[in-house]
C-alpha cells in the first residue's frame, strides 16, 4: 500500500462562513516513511499568480490514506482510516446503525407487548373454556343420572301401583 498524502495549494475562502472548524476528536498519526506529494495550482476564481502555500487547502485522498493498525477489542469507536472523509462516513454510519437499533427496538418491543396482552387475553379464554367444559361434563352425568332415574321409575311399574 502506498503511503502518500497530497496537499493542493489553492485559495483561501473568501469570508468566514465558508470557513468550516470541524474537530473529530482524533489525531493524525507521524509515520516517519510516509511520503507526500505538494500540488500546487491556482484556484478557479483567482486573479493572481503568486498564491502562497499558507492560504493552500489541504486535501488527503481517500486512496492514499494510511492504514491504522491499532484495533482494540474494548474499543467501539474503531476508525479504519484516518481520513475526514472516513471519520464523517464513519460518524454517519453510527447514527445510522442507531437509528436502525432503536427503531427495530421500538417495534421488537411494541411486537412483544402486544404478543403479551394477547398471552393474557388467551390465557382468561382458556380459563373460560375449561370452566364452561367442566360446567357441561358437570351437567351431562346430572342428565345420565337423571335419565337413569327416569327408566328405573318406567321400568319399575311404579306408576301401576299409584292407587287413583
Amino acid at each position: 500500500m502506498d503511503k502518500k498524502a497530497v496537499v493542493v495549494a489553492g485559495e483561501a475562502p473568501e469570508s468566514d462562513e465558508d470557513t468550516l472548524d470541524i474537530k473529530t476528536g482524533l489525531t493524525f498519526k507521524c509515520l516517519p516513511d510516509a511520503s507526500g506529494t505538494i500540488i500546487s495550482g491556482e484556484a478557479t476564481e483567482s486573479d493572481d499568480d503568486g498564491g502562497s502555500l499558507s492560504s493552500a487547502s489541504i486535501a488527503i485522498d481517500a486512496t492514499t490514506c494510511p492504514y491504522i493498525n491499532v484495533k482494540s477489542m474494548n474499543d467501539k469507536k474503531f476508525i479504519k482510516y484516518n481520513s475526514l472523509l472516513h471519520k464523517k462516513l464513519h460518524d454517519c454510519n453510527e447514527s445510522l446503525r442507531g437509528n436502525i437499533l432503536r427503531l427495530t427496538d421500538n417495534t421488537i418491543t411494541t411486537g412483544i407487548q402486544e404478543l403479551t396482552g394477547i398471552n393474557k387475553q388467551l390465557l382468561k379464554s382458556e380459563l373460560t373454556v375449561q370452566e364452561a367444559a367442566c360446567q357441561l361434563r358437570n351437567a351431562s352425568a346430572r342428565w345420565n343420572e337423571a335419565s337413569s332415574i327416569l327408566f328405573q321409575i318406567i321400568d319399575g311399574n311404579f306408576l301401576n301401583t299409584i292407587k287413583t
